[in-house]
């Protein structure tokens, strides 16, 4: 019985507690790489987020398609 009572203590505080500074927001709308991750993270910051880039494919005859 003792065990039915901690375990959604324990669940309830876990969630209040929860880090939430690195999480998604209006000034990071793609949240923000945590302070003591290493900085090889950081490198991969250009590739996240939206872009406006064009797909562009070959023909068969190895000229490149309209997009």
């Amino acid at each position: 019985m003792r065990k039915v009572i901690l375990l959604p203590i324990f669940l309830c505080t876990t969630l209040l507690f929860s880090q939430y500074e690195y999480e998604p927001s209006n000034e990071f709308p793609f949240g923000r790489a945590h302070p003591e991750a290493p900085e090889q993270v950081k490198d991969f910051q250009p590739m996240i987020g939206e872009c406006n880039c064009k797909s562009v494919l070959r023909n068969p005859d190895q000229t490149w398609a309209e997009p």
